[in-house]
Protein backbone atom coordinates (compact mmCIF):
# COMPACT_ATOMS: atom_id res chain seq x y z
CA UNK A 1 0.00 0.00 0.00
CA UNK A 2 2.69 2.41 0.64
CA UNK A 3 4.31 1.69 -2.61
CA UNK A 4 1.18 3.10 -4.21
CA UNK A 5 1.07 6.06 -2.39
CA UNK A 6 4.44 6.84 -3.47
CA UNK A 7 3.64 5.93 -7.36
CA UNK A 8 0.12 7.87 -7.31
CA UNK A 9 2.15 10.88 -5.26
CA UNK A 10 5.20 10.73 -7.69
CA UNK A 11 2.59 10.71 -11.00
CA UNK A 12 0.48 13.54 -8.88
CA UNK A 13 3.94 15.57 -8.69
CA UNK A 14 4.57 15.51 -12.49
CA UNK A 15 0.89 15.83 -13.74
CA UNK A 16 -0.42 18.53 -11.70
CA UNK A 17 1.59 21.17 -13.10
CA UNK A 18 1.21 19.97 -16.52
CA UNK A 19 -2.32 20.29 -16.11
CA UNK A 20 -2.10 23.96 -14.15
CA UNK A 21 -0.51 24.83 -16.88
CA UNK A 22 -2.53 23.95 -19.96
CA UNK A 23 -5.49 25.24 -17.62
CA UNK A 24 -4.53 28.37 -17.01
CA UNK A 25 -2.43 29.63 -19.51
CA UNK A 26 -2.52 27.44 -22.51
CA UNK A 27 -5.93 26.98 -23.14
CA UNK A 28 -7.27 30.74 -23.13
CA UNK A 29 -4.19 31.52 -24.83
CA UNK A 30 -4.82 28.95 -27.47
CA UNK A 31 -8.20 30.28 -27.81
CA UNK A 32 -7.56 34.03 -28.15
CA UNK A 33 -4.73 32.36 -31.19
CA UNK A 34 -7.46 30.56 -33.03
CA UNK A 35 -9.99 33.80 -33.17
CA UNK A 36 -6.77 35.33 -35.34
CA UNK A 37 -4.73 32.40 -36.81
CA UNK A 38 -5.80 33.33 -39.98
CA UNK A 39 -4.17 36.58 -39.17
CA UNK A 40 -0.54 35.06 -38.54
CA UNK A 41 1.76 34.65 -41.54
CA UNK A 42 5.24 32.71 -41.15
CA UNK A 43 6.72 32.51 -44.07
CA UNK A 44 5.05 29.78 -46.03
CA UNK A 45 2.65 28.66 -42.89
CA UNK A 46 0.31 30.35 -41.71
CA UNK A 47 -1.46 30.36 -38.19
CA UNK A 48 -4.50 28.54 -39.51
CA UNK A 49 -1.77 25.63 -40.32
CA UNK A 50 -0.46 25.75 -37.05
CA UNK A 51 -4.04 25.24 -35.19
CA UNK A 52 -5.05 22.24 -37.76
CA UNK A 53 -2.01 20.14 -38.05
CA UNK A 54 -1.69 20.60 -34.19
CA UNK A 55 -4.93 19.47 -33.48
CA UNK A 56 -5.18 16.65 -36.25
CA UNK A 57 -1.84 15.52 -36.48
CA UNK A 58 0.01 16.57 -33.26
CA UNK A 59 -2.44 15.59 -30.75
CA UNK A 60 -2.58 12.03 -32.10
CA UNK A 61 1.20 11.70 -32.56
CA UNK A 62 1.83 13.07 -29.13
CA UNK A 63 -0.49 10.14 -28.01
CA UNK A 64 1.65 7.69 -30.06
CA UNK A 65 4.60 8.75 -28.52
CA UNK A 66 3.51 9.10 -25.26
CA UNK A 67 2.18 5.59 -24.84
CA UNK A 68 5.08 4.28 -26.70
CA UNK A 69 7.53 5.61 -23.98
CA UNK A 70 5.47 4.43 -21.70
CA UNK A 71 3.72 1.08 -22.20
CA UNK A 72 4.96 0.29 -25.80
CA UNK A 73 8.36 -0.70 -24.90
CA UNK A 74 7.19 -2.80 -21.86
CA UNK A 75 4.80 -4.42 -24.43
CA UNK A 76 7.73 -4.89 -26.86
CA UNK A 77 9.96 -6.37 -24.15
CA UNK A 78 6.75 -8.98 -23.07
CA UNK A 79 6.12 -9.85 -26.16
CA UNK A 80 9.56 -10.99 -26.85
CA UNK A 81 9.85 -12.82 -23.76
CA UNK A 82 6.90 -13.81 -24.02
CA UNK A 83 5.97 -13.53 -20.19
CA UNK A 84 3.73 -11.45 -18.06
CA UNK A 85 4.40 -9.55 -15.90
CA UNK A 86 8.56 -9.20 -16.82
CA UNK A 87 11.19 -10.49 -14.35
CA UNK A 88 11.96 -8.11 -12.20
CA UNK A 89 8.48 -6.02 -12.89
CA UNK A 90 6.75 -4.72 -9.50
CA UNK A 91 3.54 -5.56 -9.28
CA UNK A 92 0.77 -4.09 -6.51
CA UNK A 93 -0.68 -7.49 -6.06
CA UNK A 94 -0.03 -11.27 -5.96
CA UNK A 95 0.22 -12.19 -9.85
CA UNK A 96 0.70 -15.32 -11.71
CA UNK A 97 2.82 -14.79 -14.09
CA UNK A 98 1.41 -16.09 -18.12
CA UNK A 99 3.72 -17.17 -20.57
CA UNK A 100 3.98 -18.26 -24.06
CA UNK A 101 0.47 -17.08 -26.64
CA UNK A 102 -1.45 -15.75 -23.27
CA UNK A 103 1.55 -13.17 -22.22
CA UNK A 104 1.41 -12.14 -25.80
CA UNK A 105 -1.94 -11.55 -26.39
CA UNK A 106 -1.86 -9.23 -23.03
CA UNK A 107 0.29 -6.51 -25.09
CA UNK A 108 -2.55 -6.55 -28.01
CA UNK A 109 -4.49 -3.94 -26.53
CA UNK A 110 -1.81 -1.42 -25.96
CA UNK A 111 -0.04 -2.52 -29.64
CA UNK A 112 -3.67 -1.65 -30.62
CA UNK A 113 -3.98 1.77 -29.64
CA UNK A 114 -0.51 2.72 -30.71
CA UNK A 115 -1.18 1.29 -34.17
CA UNK A 116 -5.08 3.48 -34.12
CA UNK A 117 -3.24 7.02 -33.09
CA UNK A 118 -0.54 6.70 -35.74
CA UNK A 119 -3.44 5.87 -38.20
CA UNK A 120 -5.22 9.03 -36.61
CA UNK A 121 -2.13 11.06 -37.25
CA UNK A 122 -1.58 9.69 -40.64
CA UNK A 123 -5.28 10.81 -41.69
CA UNK A 124 -4.86 13.88 -39.94
CA UNK A 125 -2.71 15.40 -41.89
CA UNK A 126 -4.96 14.41 -45.65
CA UNK A 127 -8.05 16.12 -42.68
CA UNK A 128 -6.06 18.88 -42.00
CA UNK A 129 -5.31 20.13 -45.91
CA UNK A 130 -8.92 19.68 -46.61
CA UNK A 131 -10.22 22.01 -43.45
CA UNK A 132 -7.28 24.62 -44.22
CA UNK A 133 -8.56 24.36 -47.89
CA UNK A 134 -11.96 25.09 -46.95
CA UNK A 135 -11.15 27.76 -44.33
CA UNK A 136 -8.76 29.81 -46.69
CA UNK A 137 -11.66 30.00 -49.39
CA UNK A 138 -13.72 32.12 -46.78
CA UNK A 139 -12.95 35.45 -46.90
CA UNK A 140 -11.56 36.27 -43.53
CA UNK A 141 -10.64 39.89 -42.20
CA UNK A 142 -7.97 40.57 -39.52
CA UNK A 143 -8.04 44.15 -37.80
CA UNK A 144 -4.92 45.30 -37.08
CA UNK A 145 -5.27 48.15 -34.53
Amino acid sequence: MRERIKLLFKYFLIFFPLFVVLKWWFFPWFTEYMEVAHCYSYGEITGIHLVFYGLFVGIPLFMFIFIFFTEGIKNIRVFKLGQHPLPGEKVFKPTKYTYGRAAKIKTLPIFFVLVVSLGFSVYGIFAANNTISMVEKRELSCINS
